[in-house]
């Protein structure tokens, strides 16, 4: 008894050390992204402040080529003529996009899809009815093999495991567990977190992202939900499974 709550133990903290080791590759990752976009934008305000800078010596050594030659005309005898040196301004740079309006409308346009109608062909293309059929049969399976039946027989050896599972199963949730027998030495544990990757990845739940946040609050079915996301400017995304179909366009992508 003792010895398997040890192992249960070991075994969680091992998830719980992976999962931090996850979450700290992504901030990692996150955070080269982010410093490099500001390399980015400090060397393009840096190319040009140097490109203005340059263009204003120029600009000045012209000036002292002026001075230079009306220094060097005659003066009159009786009185010195005043002169007048004129100072070219440097042209500032316009950085308007005069075309952003025909530009965002064009988007806007090719963005303007019926999203359920999309939602229509996602729900046909990806076979949405053999899905919710094999969701039935994992979260049977899950069911049987609770947290706490997987704790009791972890102990065990892995065939003793593998026949108390065989005398439960039903024939349908018997192919699901010849289906995680194909490529794994069987292990309770395993299996029963196999399961749950399983019914995430099938999962038939359809979301739809979209940027109108009136349309959230609309049903459109019990495997439909429609939420709003104000990361998006213009379209919707649609998310099936470990799936998504991009309709649109991000802010970030905007930067």
């Amino acid at each position: 008894m003792e010895s398997a709550l040890i192992a249960a133990l070991l075994v969680m903290a091992l998830m719980v050390t992976f999962t931090f080791i996850i979450l700290r590759m992504i901030s990692i990752n996150a955070g080269n992204k982010i410093r490099d976009n500001v390399v980015s934008q400090v060397q393009s305000y840096d190319n040009l402040i140097d490109m203005k800078a340059s263009e204003l010596q120029e600009l000045q050594k012209q000036i002292v080529l002026e001075k230079e030659k009306l220094s060097g005309t005659k003066e009159m005898p009786t009185q010195v003529q005043p002169t007048f040196v004129g100072t070219t301004t440097p042209s500032l740079a316009d950085y308007r996009h005069y075309d952003f309006a025909n530009d965002y409308a064009k988007l806007k346009e090719k963005l303007s899809y019926q999203y359920k109608n999309v939602v229509k062909e996602i729900y046909q293309t990806n076979n949405i009815e053999e899905d919710k059929d094999y969701i039935e049969t994992l979260n049977s399976l899950i069911d049987k093999l609770s947290f706490e039946n997987v704790y009791k027989i972890s102990s065990l050896d892995s065939e003793e495991q593998l026949e108390i599972i065989k005398e439960i199963v039903n024939e349908k949730e018997m192919l699901v567990l010849e289906k995680f027998l194909d490529n794994k030495q069987f292990d309770c544990i395993s299996l029963y977190q196999w399961l749950y990757m399983q019914r995430k990845l099938h999962d038939v739940q359809i979301c739809v992202k979209v940027t109108d946040k009136e349309k959230k609050t609309q049903g459109y079915g019990e495997i439909i939900s429609v939420e709003y996301d104000h990361t998006l400017c213009e379209g919707f995304q649609v998310f099936v499974g470990n799936k998504m179909y991009d309709y649109g366009v991000c802010k970030y992508e905007l930067i």
